[in-house]
């Protein structure tokens, strides 16, 4: 394990390489095509749905284009969880 040194306004911090690159590695970028949301307050509906799932980074839902972006910890939540939280919110993929 490579442990690094920072010296910057007298303060001393330590980062830890492979916890740094195992979190890039964590994060996964979605993009899918969903069905029936036909204004803003489907967006906000399937997003705050989104959102309370464990893992969930980002969301971001437009009615206009048929599709939710999200970015999310591939170790706490997957993409059969996310599918099914859309699918239970009402709206169809």
């Amino acid at each position: 394990m490579a442990v690094f040194y920072c010296f910057g306004n007298s303060n001393l911090k330590v980062y830890n390489r492979m916890k740094l690159i195992k979190g890039i590695e964590m994060i996964e970028s979605l993009t899918l095509t969903v069905t029936d949301m036909k204004c803003g307050g489907c967006e906000a509906n399937i997003t705050e749905k989104l959102k309370a799932i464990s893992g969930i980074i980002s969301v971001a839902a437009s009615a206009k284009n048929n599709e939710i972006s999200l970015e999310y910890n591939n170790e706490l939540t997957d993409i059969d969880t996310i599918k099914a939280t859309i699918i239970a919110t009402g709206f169809g993929i």
